[in-house]
């Protein structure tokens, strides 16, 4: 039996709600999913300004997929660059968009 990875998401958080700017949010909530389901969550605050830069902190983190409201031109071009999924123009509670995005990729 192959083990299967576990996956990582990141989300712009303030509050509990996706934040409205990728490159503005200071804290976001990091996922591991396993399989398929929120296995764990945790918050982190950081205090780069650019999107680019926090793209790089996310991949060094393990993340490969990202799940935001609005993103510029520079940090969707890195992602896609690193191999990661993007998926914007959600809104509204964090937790509820990752329940949501897991469940439309069964």
């Amino acid at each position: 039996m192959s083990k299967t990875k576990n996956r990582f998401l990141a989300v712009p958080v303030e509050n509990k709600d996706i934040h409205r700017s990728f490159g503005a949010a200071a804290h976001f909530n990091l996922y591991e999913i396993e399989n398929g389901k929120i296995k764990t969550v945790t918050s982190i605050s950081h205090k780069i300004s650019k999107g680019g830069a926090i793209v790089g902190m996310l991949k060094t983190l393990g993340v490969d997929t990202i799940i935001c409201h609005e993103i510029g031109d520079r940090a969707r071009e890195l992602i896609a660059d690193n191999g990661m999924e993007l998926h914007d123009g959600m809104i509204g509670n964090a937790d509820e968009a990752v329940k949501e995005y897991l469940s439309a990729k069964r």
